[in-house]
């Protein structure tokens, strides 16, 4: 079924997936870290989205997924120089969204991530400045599609700049 074209009033309820992370740390020396990370996520229990909408006269929503479990992988770097850290990382996230069940609502597809940052630090003071550059392919429908809609999603990058400022008494 389509959404209706002005706001309504909705309730939904998602159960969210079972997931196994798994993850570890080898120091270098004193100064050096690289970490590993593998996740698994059980997005196969995400079987729809039901959408109540509140008035009585719009007909409601049930959108039916055919999601898989899927994969996440991740690699980090840390160098420490003195009281300074600097800090790099990779990761790639399988989408668990099969192609036909794209669609304008929920348009997700597999994607890389490259992170930098560096930090200073002190028992009573630090702070941390961090990027992450998101790259998310394109995702084309095929025909057939579960929403009825065709076409190609770019969703292509997203950068997030954080930064955090620490104080200890």
């Amino acid at each position: 079924s389509r959404l209706p074209p002005s706001p309504q009033s909705v309730s939904t309820s998602i159960k969210f997936p079972g997931s196994l992370n798994l993850g570890m740390a080898y120091v270098i020396g004193k100064n050096t870290t690289v970490s590993l990370e593998a996740d698994w996520t059980q997005w196969s229990d995400f079987h729809d989205l039901q959408i109540d909408f509140q008035n009585p006269a719009i007909p409601d929503s049930n959108k039916v997924t055919a999601w898989q479990d899927s994969w996440a992988y991740r690699i980090g770097f840390e160098q420490k120089i003195g009281k300074w850290a600097v800090q790099s990382g990779y990761y790639y996230d399988n989408t668990p969204q099969p192609a036909v069940d794209t669609g304008p609502l929920l348009a997700d597809n597999d994607r890389t991530g490259y992170t930098f940052g560096f930090s200073y630090g002190t028992e009573k003071f630090g702070f941390n400045v961090s990027d992450l550059y998101l790259k998310v392919k394109n995702r084309t429908t095929p025909f057939p599609n579960t929403d009825g809609f065709y076409g190609t999603y770019k969703d292509e990058t997203v950068n997030i700049a954080i930064a955090s400022l620490r104080f200890a008494f």
